[in-house]
């Protein structure tokens, strides 16, 4: 049928017109609808590289807290590495997605708990540490003195 007849067609019958009337506004409708499905789909991926960057963040931060801790490990920068840190905040942010967490929740929960953490856990090695090295030298020195 050609556009023409179609369009007499259509003239004739007022049921046509409608139904076509209605097509069109649902095929609106639907671009519509994609559109704010896009929409939304474009704003999760920017909020979950915004979480992930955030997590980078507090990561390199907690690993800037501990590496005094770890001095004496030579290593502990390059198996803490940045490629490393990108690896744990991108699987960190999937999971926080999953459970509907963001950053800022869970710095208002956890931040204070963490950065006691990340400034005691050092401190606490390191006398953990002399102290195991003295219970060593007075050892030796009791060792040394029975013979």
């Amino acid at each position: 049928m050609s556009d023409q007849q179609e369009a007499t067609a259509q003239a004739a019958d007022p049921f046509a017109e409608l139904v076509g009337r209605a097509s069109a506004i649902d095929g609106a409708g639907q671009a519509l609808q994609d559109q704010h499905q896009a929409d939304e789909q474009a704003e999760l991926m920017r909020q979950a590289a915004s979480v992930e960057d955030d997590l980078c963040d507090v990561l390199k931060m907690a690993r800037g807290m501990l590496a005094a801790g770890f001095a004496w490990w030579p290593q502990f920068n390059t198996v803490w590495n940045d490629d490393v840190l990108k690896g744990i905040a991108i699987n960190g942010a999937a999971i926080m997605a999953r459970h509907g967490w963001t950053m800022v929740e869970l710095m208002a929960k956890w931040g204070p708990y963490i950065g006691l953490l990340g400034v005691t856990a050092p401190a606490a090695y390191a006398t953990w540490q002399a102290i195991g090295e003295r219970r060593a030298e007075l050892e030796a020195q009791a060792h040394g003195s029975h013979q």
